[in-house]
């Protein structure tokens, strides 16, 4: 068992979100998943909150309190579904589609800045581990 292994990348993980959140102020004022759900719209198009919730990994409920926000602040929009009346789509707003453009701009400085201090062949080594515990950590929430 490596359960101080895992422990330990858990609080690697935690320390990095923490750190990404500090050096990029556009993220800081949103956090991590909020822009994840804010790229998903935006790579994926329009979604329910449960399909938002499933390609996630998270609940509903986190989610629509997300979603809330986010339409307050006008990133967001919330229609009916087309053929589901119970349902509603979300879709990101010109101002969100814009917000998402900016974050990632400020996300891909912040990735070249890393690579210049982390060789590749370290990058990969961690990704695949953190990719399928990820996976793993995804299909249990199910």
């Amino acid at each position: 068992m490596y359960t101080n292994e895992y422990k330990a990348m858990l609080i690697a993980a935690t320390q990095v979100s923490d750190l990404l959140e500090q050096r990029l102020p556009e993220l800081k004022h949103i956090g991590l998943p909020t822009w994840l759900l804010l790229r998903t719209l935006a790579s994926d198009g329009a979604m329910t909150i449960s399909q938002l919730a499933a390609q996630r990994g998270v609940s509903r409920q986190s989610v629509h309190k997300q979603a809330a926000t986010l339409i307050k602040q006008g990133w967001i929009v919330s229609d009916l579904h087309p053929t589901d009346k119970r349902c509603k789509l979300l879709k990101l707003t010109n101002e969100g589609l814009d917000r998402v453009a900016r974050l990632e701009s400020a996300i891909d400085k912040q990735a070249i800045a890393l690579a210049r201090m982390v060789k590749d062949e370290d990058i990969e080594m961690a990704l695949e581990p953190m990719l399928l515990i990820a996976s793993v950590l995804r299909q249990s929430c199910k």
